[in-house]
């Protein structure tokens, strides 16, 4: 429901998922990282973001110790973290939570996986911020490493052109 645009209606059914699969298998359980991960998911679309933080950061939280080592979803659960973090302009929590999730992904797919570039894309436009422009030079310079592995063009990059974040 929430992949049709209908939050409202699908927000309850994925609370009441994520509810049945604690009570099951266990808070930290890898069955409960979905229904947690896209509740939060959910919350942003609906734009309470400070509502979304919290089912993100558990995510990011359990993921390292739910999952296989190495498993590229540790990687994507964080980066959902740093991008709520992110939206959230909290800019010195997002920095580490991003590069920790590009340093993870980079281990599980090559430099130019559209998976990797999206988490780039992210600190790039982290980087825009004032006052970073030395870092927004160290990572143009590893973004066009990984940019020039990649397909030309990638639904994040026209996503992330269409809504730049805002830096007010």
């Amino acid at each position: 429901l929430t992949n049709s645009g209908r939050v409202a209606d699908g927000e309850p059914l994925l609370i009441r998922s994520l509810d049945v699969k604690q009570r099951v298998f266990g808070r930290e359980h890898r069955n409960t990282l979905t229904p947690r991960f896209n509740l939060g998911l959910a919350r942003i679309l609906r734009g309470d973001l400070d509502g979304a933080l919290p089912y993100l950061r558990e995510a990011a939280e359990i993921a390292p110790c739910a999952l296989p080592p190495g498993h590229f979803q540790i990687a994507q659960y964080i980066e959902g973290y740093g991008a709520c973090l992110l939206l959230l302009k909290r800019y010195d929590e997002a920095e580490p939570v991003l590069l920790d999730a590009l340093a993870l992904m980079g281990e599980s797919f090559p430099a130019g996986d559209t998976r990797v570039v999206a988490i780039a894309e992210r600190l790039r436009d982290l980087y825009v911020a004032p006052g970073a422009a030395e870092r927004a030079r160290d990572i143009e310079v590893r973004f066009a490493a990984i940019r020039s592995q990649a397909p030309p063009s990638t639904i994040r990059e026209a996503l992330d052109k269409a809504q730049p974040p805002s830096r007010e």
